[in-house]
């Protein structure tokens, strides 16, 4: 028993606190992802969508990260340890509804297919006082195998060693 205490919580991220039964529709079907089909490059589109023209979506209730996290029993704490954030797209909309400052470590699919997306995602991370792990590289060969992801650290967060694969 680890003695953490998780909750499961059924949302999907937008702005607002959930109270005014706001939904946003999550491709579930037809797709190699599941994800907000409008917040996915057209690139990823066409990657990520299956042969067939069917797809099932599903509408499911949102709120923001900010209130999502105020829901959980360390909502007490001012900070949290980690964020990774494999969203097929929505990393903007998501890190929009949340103060960055408030986790040490943050972890971001970056995978090129939007490039502005990318920069504000990362200058808004920037801003809140996060720095960009140095000995990452977008092929995934410095800190290990985090293949297209960028990692952001606090200013109390030591940066990561360099990764060396296991000597067989």
């Amino acid at each position: 028993v680890s003695g953490r205490k998780a909750r499961l919580i059924h949302s999907a991220v937008c702005e607002g606190d959930g109270t005014t039964g706001t939904t946003v529709p999550i491709a579930v079907e037809g797709f190699a992802v599941s994800g907000q089909i409008e917040l996915m490059s057209k690139g990823f589109f066409k990657a990520a969508r299956r042969l067939t023209n069917n797809s099932n979506i599903e509408h499911v209730p949102c709120r923001s990260l900010e209130s999502i996290l105020h829901l959980s029993p360390q909502s007490l704490r001012p900070s949290f340890d980690l964020l990774s954030l494999d969203v097929e797209g929505a990393e903007a909309k998501v890190i929009s509804t949340v103060d960055p400052a408030a986790f040490s470590v943050i972890i971001v699919e970056m995978d090129g297919s939007n490039h502005s997306k990318d920069r504000w995602v990362e200058k808004k991370i920037l801003q809140a006082g996060l720095r960009r792990q140095a000995a990452i590289t977008r092929s995934g060969d410095g800190i290990g195998p985090i293949h297209l992801s960028a990692v952001f650290l606090r200013p109390e967060v030591a940066e990561l060693p360099r990764w060396q694969p296991r000597q067989h």
